[in-house]
């Protein structure tokens, strides 16, 4: 556990240096962009922005910046050549994975919030949150929870790949519209219902917007999002073993 901490801070402190020109777009520039283009549809269909529509806004930039920062993970470690000297080190390949894919959700969550701020404070929208703000807060750590659980998986799957930067290119509308943004706002068939439902990241969303706009959180909510991100997390898991135990066998990091 100390270990793990330790990591987390160091992935932290790399992570949030402001010094990085991309990191400042992400979490200062992009909320403000993307709020401002939704501010002119909105005047231009002659409505003005919601609460779910800010939230949506801000979660899209949690969600590209999950999937572009820790689907890297293992990519960067390939570039760099250091996989195999990471399974060397007595830490876990599993725990590195984990600690950066906390980091870059607690980044995401800060960008978030960066976008809500900007909502109340320039663009004077005014947020009716119907719940105690602990509740809130608390949703927000399902969220934190359910982005950690994504970016593992993430980082997994594209460090696997050759050509990881053009499939996370390829794939950026169809994580969004899976993890449950904007799916209120279009039809679609039963079957992609059915698959956006076993997205952690759908029913944190759903948490959110029920404290907001809600009296109650919902209990069947709040508990598929902890039992959907443990079981990515289970899985992210189980494939880092798999990993490890190819990169033993074959002296080498595999990839496909």
């Amino acid at each position: 556990m100390k270990n793990f901490i330790k990591l987390l801070i160091v992935n932290f402190r790399y992570f949030s240096n402001l010094s990085n020109k991309m990191y400042q777009f992400i979490l200062f520039v992009e909320p403000f962009f993307n709020l401002l283009v939704l501010s002119l549809l909105s005047n231009l269909s002659g409505n003005t922005l919601s609460s779910d529509s800010i939230l949506y806004s801000g979660i899209m930039g949690a969600i590209t910046f999950s999937l572009y920062s820790s689907g890297s993970i293992l990519v960067i470690e390939k570039w760099n050549s250091t996989m195999e000297l990471l399974e060397a080190t007595p830490t876990r390949l599993f725990k590195i994975v984990l600690s950066k894919a906390l980091t870059n959700a607690l980044l995401a969550i800060v960008s978030l919030l960066i976008n809500l701020l900007y909502a109340i404070f320039v663009f004077k929208v005014k947020l009716n949150i119907e719940n105690p703000i602990q509740i809130l807060l608390l949703t927000f750590i399902l969220l934190l929870f359910s982005l950690t659980s994504l970016g593992s998986i993430l980082a997994v799957i594209f460090g696997q790949n050759k050509n990881a930067m053009e499939l996370q290119n390829l794939l950026l509308v169809p994580l969004i519209l899976f993890s449950g943004v904007w799916v209120s706002s279009i039809e679609l068939p039963n079957w992609a219902i059915r698959l956006i439902n076993i997205s952690p990241v759908k029913w944190s969303i759903d948490c959110i917007l029920e404290s907001i706009e809600r009296e109650k959180v919902s209990l069947r909510s709040f508990v598929y999002s902890i039992v959907t991100s443990l079981i990515v997390i289970v899985i992210t898991y189980v494939a880092i073993v798999f990993l490890e135990r190819n990169m033993k066998e074959n002296g080498k990091y595999n990839e496909f």
